[in-house]
């Protein structure tokens, strides 16, 4: 169990009284099964490796919750997953979550999914982004995260197809442009015969004035 669960479990409790039912927040560290309504939550959090000392800080943690209604009661479960230290050969380590305000802003998304997929409300999905205190540098180690190596973590370079809240419509099309050739505007029968008639003159007075040129040589 991560360290200061209790935080977040009475915060859930307060937080989850706007819902018509009495629910609540259990941790899982085993959390894998299918079948429960999921909500997935990448956050902020520290690590520190506890053979060598090795401390890090991560934006890239992800949180898995499994929801449940049943005869009026809610359960959720919950899964904050380890990373590894890449200094040394150590156990994965649990995250530390050391902000309040991210523990708050995690739990308010995992009620706005709650009364999106067990309530069927239809609440816009504004989702807020958790709060990165420290400098975090590069991209995320798939290889040292616990929840990429399971094949669970959404920052993992999967091919998904990424979450938008645009449109599917408003996108720009991804497809090849279909050219469509498209016949000139033919000229009109009456302005074609003027034309003809125009070249035809022209030539009579050329040859005209050849014949008077030659004649008077």
């Amino acid at each position: 169990m991560i360290s200061g669960m209790s935080t977040w479990v009475s915060l859930f409790h307060k937080i989850s009284e706007s819902l018509w039912d009495t629910w609540t927040l259990t941790y899982d560290h085993t959390l894998m099964q299918r079948g429960w309504k999921e909500h997935r939550q990448h956050t902020f959090a520290r690590f520190c490796c506890t053979r060598c000392g090795h401390s890090w800080a991560s934006a890239h943690v992800l949180i898995l919750f499994h929801m449940k209604l049943k005869k009026r009661r809610g359960t959720v479960k919950m899964r904050a997953f380890k990373q590894s230290c890449k200094f040394c050969t150590a156990e994965p380590e649990e995250p530390v979550f050391e902000e309040l305000v991210n523990i708050e802003i995690v739990l308010n998304n995992l009620i706005v999914s709650i009364r999106q997929q067990c309530y069927g409300e239809d609440v816009e999905d504004h989702l807020q982004a958790v709060i990165v205190d420290d400098h975090v540098q590069g991209p995320h180690k798939s290889w040292l995260c616990e929840a990429c190596q399971l094949g669970v973590c959404y920052w993992r370079e999967s091919g998904r197809k990424p979450h938008t809240n645009v449109p599917e419509a408003s996108l720009p099309s991804t497809k090849t442009p279909t050219l469509h050739s498209e016949a000139l505007p033919s000229a009109p029968d009456g302005d074609l015969w003027s034309c003809c008639r125009l070249c035809l003159f022209l030539i009579a007075v050329f040859v005209i004035v050849l014949y008077i040129f030659f004649h008077h040589s």
